[in-house]
């Protein structure tokens, strides 16, 4: 084979790749558009609630989540059954850590209290960090509990979780964590709390604490 030949084929097979990575970045970069767009939607609500599963082989940690208008609620719950409580008012600065199981509870005025976030962004809805994701990501299909997803696998930066986001919404559903591990996120509403599911605890039967 002559050597023009050579350089051809040569010229002809990097053309392809570079066509393919192209279409890659292009199909990628779709995708993690529409998440960006939808979880940029979801994270701007001040009215949601969510319910998060820690998977540890067969154990499993239950935690509530609750936010209304700068009010914050974590209800941690071992076999179905309420733990601990966490309130936080952003307004007024009162936390309250309830521990329901020996009924005793600690309030606090703090400017650093526990805040309720929905599951983690994949992506900030700029330009860069979308360029950024899609050229460092391998993305492909899945299900969680039925639903479909998209599967986000980086091959560069923090490699160790696998976030599985919503085809629908943009929710993650669910983060593969390493050692066996996975965190489940399920139940999400939006705007339908009501200042009754987030007043204050009523602490009557509880050995209260106050602390400054």
């Amino acid at each position: 084979m002559k050597r023009k030949e050579i350089l051809k084929i040569i010229l002809i097979v990097i053309i392809l790749i570079l066509i393919a990575f192209v279409i890659y970045f292009i199909r990628n970069y779709i995708i993690i558009n529409k998440i960006a767009t939808k979880q940029s939607e979801i994270t701007s609500s001040s009215n949601y609630s969510y319910i998060s599963e820690l998977y540890k082989g067969e154990d499993k940690t239950v935690i509530e989540y609750y936010y209304k208008d700068g009010i914050n609620i974590n209800i941690l719950k071992k076999n179905n059954i309420e733990s601990e409580v966490i309130w936080y008012d952003e307004n007024n600065k009162e936390q309250i850590t309830m521990q329901v199981d020996k009924l005793t509870a600690n309030v606090i005025n703090t400017e650093n209290g526990f805040k309720c976030s929905m599951p983690s962004q994949i992506v900030e809805n700029n330009i860069n960090d979308k360029i950024d994701l899609a050229l460092r990501s391998l993305i492909s299909y899945d299900e969680v509990n039925g639903e479909k997803c998209y599967t986000i696998k980086r091959f560069i930066g923090v490699t160790t979780t696998i976030p599985y986001v919503s085809m629908k919404n943009g929710e993650v559903l669910k983060i593969a964590l390493p050692d066996n591990k996975a965190i489940e996120y399920k139940e999400f509403k939006i705007n339908n709390l009501t200042d009754e599911d987030v007043k204050r605890p009523d602490l009557t039967d509880y050995k209260v604490t106050y602390n400054k």
